[in-house]
């Protein structure tokens, strides 16, 4: 399924992705070490939104017919990993339990782990 809404939410996520990557650092550095205690511990955590600004839901997505390799395949999520790999961090997206009602569902939380 190629409707331009698919498209347009798959490029909405991309940009999402593109804009973490400037932000990723402050974030790391004012978070660093307090999460856990220990050095090099901790993470940082952002959800995905979806085009509406509520979080992005796996329901939504998948009316779309979009997968999570399909989130992983933007350009958005592509240059943020090859930045976090740069820097000999680690990024990945994690489904989080969001909802029971009207039917189960989860969001997406993008995560960056792995500081020294």
């Amino acid at each position: 399924m190629t409707s331009p809404e698919r498209l347009e939410t798959l490029k909405w996520i991309s940009g999402q992705l593109h804009a973490l990557k400037s932000q990723v650092i402050a974030d790391v550095q004012s978070n660093r070490d307090d999460a856990s205690g220990v050095p090099g511990g901790g993470f940082v955590a952002y959800s995905l939104k979806s085009t509406n600004g509520e979080p992005l839901r796996d329901t939504t997505i998948e009316a779309l017919d979009i997968t999570l390799g399909n989130i992983r395949e933007t350009s958005g999520f592509m240059d943020l990993s090859a930045w976090c790999e740069e820097l000999e961090w680690r990024v990945r997206i994690d489904r989080q339990f969001y909802s029971d009602h009207p039917s189960p569902s989860s969001i997406f939380r993008v995560i960056v782990d792995g500081w020294t």
